[in-house]
């Protein structure tokens, strides 16, 4: 039987998508209401990381977009851990440039501010989606592991 998760993480949960999805240069430092100062991150880009180095990271993505669009289009609650999250995402940093998928498993603590943030991504997807054959392939692979 699935639970309902606890409505204060839900809100947690909404605002901080409401944030990746507003994401600019400008409101960057509204992301110290969601993230503990000693959180930590993983990435394909670094294998374990501080909130600076993630700020640092979202900067770049920031300052090096023609037009950042972020749309995060799921949210599941794990069953196992109240307060385990977890985001499927999509952000395209040009109107003419490939894409790039993914999902992030996120961890936050009983005040609803996250310690964790794991980032789970093909880091050569935007590379091999140019290519037709290798396109229909990563459509077919993304149906299976999201559905």
């Amino acid at each position: 039987m699935k639970k309902e998760p606890n409505k204060a993480l839900v809100r947690a949960v909404i605002e901080y998508k409401s944030f990746l999805e507003r994401m600019s240069l400008r409101n960057l430092p509204l992301i110290d209401k969601h993230i503990s100062p000693a959180a930590s991150f993983k990435d394909p880009f670094f294998i374990q990381g501080s909130l600076d180095q993630r700020k640092q990271l979202l900067r770049t993505l920031c300052s090096s977009a023609e037009r950042l669009k972020v749309t995060v289009s799921d949210v599941l609650y794990s069953n196992t851990n109240d307060y385990k999250v977890y985001i499927k995402w999509h952000i395209r940093l040009h109107d003419d440039m490939a894409s790039l998928e993914g999902m992030s498993e996120i961890t936050f603590d009983h005040n609803n501010i996250i310690i964790a943030q794991d980032d789970f991504w093909d880091s050569a997807s935007t590379i091999w989606a140019a290519h037709p054959l290798m396109r229909w392939l990563f459509s077919k692979g993304k149906k299976k592991i999201f559905g």
